[in-house]
């Protein structure tokens, strides 16, 4: 049943929680399926959505750039990308980085704990 689509599913905003948990399933299955897991968070009164991956453990960046960095192209042509934290370091806004800091691969730290994506609907 959770594969049927709603009536008034059309009629639901791209931005939401909702949404942006199952575009996380669609996108990310095969981290979900070794143990990553996403946390969602509505920021700034819900003007900005923080998608945070993680499993619990360091991971490698090379072990997952190859399933990530699509999911970041989705999200970049759907959403716009604000904001982009590797672990537990301060939150860079994507434009301090070079746009082709995440899409082209390129990460300060190859061992992770956690990446967290911030976007905010198209304006």
């Amino acid at each position: 049943m959770k594969y049927i689509k709603r009536f008034n599913e059309s009629l639901a905003s791209e931005f939401s929680e909702e949404n942006i948990r199952n575009i996380c399933e669609e996108h990310l299955v095969e981290l979900y399926d070794i143990g990553f897991k996403t946390n969602i968070t509505l920021w700034r009164k819900g003007d900005n959505i923080i998608i945070d991956l993680y499993n619990g453990e360091q991971f490698k960046w090379d072990d997952i750039k190859e399933i990530y960095i699509p999911f970041i192209l989705f999200l970049d042509e759907k959403f716009e990308i604000e904001s982009f934290k590797e672990d537990n370091y301060p939150m860079e806004w994507v434009g301090e980085l070079g746009e082709n800091y995440v899409l082209g691969g390129e990460i300060n730290h190859k061992v992770l704990r956690s990446l967290k994506v911030g976007i905010i609907e198209k304006k």
